[in-house]
């Protein structure tokens, strides 16, 4: 008798290790999302920037031609790729114009120019009109 019963256990205890092994852990059980490797590296996403155009005292630009208007920001560092766009909110005429001469444009009252940097560097930019002026930082994004 204690031959079959110590048959049983072990049949018993065989069947529910096979179960055992069978059965999916949590963390099995869950896809998990695949990976990029490193060579599929996922391209930086386009950016774009929006500087304001400007003026501190609106009701000093009305009566004045010399007046204090202004880039906001005047100084941005972006990354390859992202577009740029100068919004005149102000009630003049305004420029954007590069120094190397990458980009120029006349803006008009409540109008926009946009330009894309597609390479690193360091642009200035000024408004021949008035006198306002300011950078651009592109950087190379690294992507790991």
């Amino acid at each position: 008798m204690a031959r079959i019963i110590a048959a049983l256990l072990g049949v018993g205890l065989l069947v529910f290790g096979v179960y055992a092994l069978t059965q999916p852990t949590p963390a099995q059980s869950e896809p998990t999302p695949a990976q990029p490797t490193p060579a599929q590296s996922e391209p930086t996403p386009a950016m774009a920037v929006m500087v304001k155009i400007a003026c501190e005292y609106p009701a000093l630009a009305k009566v004045k031609d010399n007046y204090n208007g202004e880039y906001t920001p005047r100084n941005i560092t972006v990354p390859v790729g992202t577009t740029v766009t100068w919004n005149n909110t102000d009630i003049k005429e305004h420029s954007v114009i590069s120094d190397d001469g990458l980009f120029s444009a006349n803006i008009g009252v409540d109008e926009t120019f946009s330009y894309t940097f597609t390479k690193p560097g360091i642009f200035v930019y000024r408004d021949d009109i008035y006198t306002m002026d300011g950078k651009v930082t592109v950087v190379e994004v690294m992507v790991e």
